[in-house]
Order: C-alpha cells, then sequence, then structure tokens
C-alpha cells in the first residue's frame, strides 16, 4: 500500500505526490495571517473544475483577464514578478470594483508550486487569501478560497467589506472556470505586451513535470 507525505497547516492537509515516489523538493510556507488574532477566521468555499493546474496557476501571470473578464477598471501594473525555484512571487497595483466606484489597491501573490497560493490585497481593508488546489483525476481539480481579514476590533463595517469581498472572489472565479473548462493549450502561443509573462511562467512550470525535468 503506497503513502504519501504530508504537511497539515491550518487544518488542511496537502499531500506530496512524485510518480517515482521521490521525497518532497519543499516546504510549504507559513501564512501568519492565519493564526492572528487581528484576522477573522477564514470562510472557506470549495470549486471543482474541469481543467489542468498549470491553465488555472497562469491566471497570475495574465494581467490583461482582469478587465477584460472580471471588468476590473483598470489592467494590472505589475511591480514584481520573480521566480525562485517551486515559487512565484507577484506583486501589483490595480483598481478594483466596489459599490462606491473603483478603488485604489495592491494585489500581492506568493505562489508555492501548482497548489498553495497566499494572496493579499490591500484596499478598503486588509484581506489573506489562501488558495489551495489539488487534482482529484486526469481532469478534474478541486480547489478552496480560504478567506480572512484583517478586523482587530470587531468592527461591522469591516466585516460587511470582508463578506461582500469573499462573495465577489468566488463570483469571479465563475468567470474564469468556463475559460479553464474549454480552452486550448497552444506551446508556443503569439504574445504580445499585454498579455504578461506567460512564457516566463510556463518555462517555471516545467519544473514540475518528471518528464521535462531532464529534457
Amino acid at each position: 500500500m503506497r503513502t504519501y507525505p504530508v504537511q497539515v497547516k491550518y487544518g488542511i492537509v496537502m499531500a506530496w505526490y512524485h510518480p517515482d515516489g521521490y521525497a518532497p523538493s519543499y516546504a510549504l510556507p507559513d501564512v501568519p495571517e492565519l493564526v492572528d488574532e487581528a484576522f477573522t477566521t477564514p470562510i472557506t468555499t470549495r470549486h471543482e473544475i474541469r481543467c489542468c493546474l498549470q491553465d488555472m496557476g497562469e491566471n497570475t501571470a495574465d494581467g490583461a483577464h482582469f478587465v477584460t473578464i472580471h471588468n476590473h477598471p483598470g489592467a494590472a501594473e505589475y511591480t514584481r514578478f520573480d521566480f525562485e525555484g517551486p515559487m512565484i512571487f507577484m506583486e501589483s497595483t490595480q483598481q478594483f470594483p466596489s459599490s462606491r466606484g473603483p478603488v485604489e489597491g495592491t494585489l500581492n501573490s506568493t505562489n508555492t508550486g501548482f497548489s498553495w497560493c497566499v494572496v493579499r490585497y490591500r484596499t478598503l481593508i486588509d484581506i489573506c487569501m489562501l488558495t489551495t488546489n489539488v487534482p482529484v483525476d486526469a481532469n478534474n481539480v478541486v480547489q478552496y478560497f480560504h478567506v480572512a481579514w484583517r478586523n482587530p476590533d470587531g468592527d461591522p463595517k469591516i466585516d460587511r467589506i470582508g463578506q461582500a469581498f469573499n462573495l465577489e472572489v468566488n463570483r469571479q472565479i465563475g468567470d474564469d472556470i468556463p475559460i479553464w473548462e474549454n480552452k486550448i493549450y497552444i506551446d508556443a502561443p503569439k504574445l504580445c505586451d499585454g498579455d504578461g509573462p506567460i512564457a516566463r511562467y510556463r518555462r517555471w512550470a516545467r519544473q514540475f513535470y518528471a518528464e521535462l525535468q531532464t529534457a
């Protein structure tokens, strides 16, 4: 009977899989906000998607889609997009939609592999979202959003904004899912300046495929 190395963080069980049984080559980073009493208990939402992990992760590099798919008032402007081993560090400034019109803010994310992504939003309030992804068979992925926000004083107004944000981010993935489930993978796409660092992302992604690690 085969067993898999696991890490348990914040009540989430993450298992490591390698087709040749190799030991984990990296550990999952901590998310301090999830144990910070100034932050709320995360709201967890489950999504089942018929696609592969790489296609979902490519969203990070697709700055143009925030406007064209999610109707953000302006495109993301990247101030950092670095690849370091199994990690991606992305920092951006954006305009976010709100009930009172566009709001300036930042969206910073740290990806560890395809399955552990911490996204920090600073808009009207400070929000931390942990995204965990796992393939459940050859064609389907289950993704969880764990959304928390900073509200040390229990301000009802901040809670309303946080709850509205949680609803909105889960609505927006509904915009992405039909694309992920129907897109065609093109190995060498013709990219323009506004497409974001997708080619760099794909080179980084090669390390997670055993058959490509020596290619």
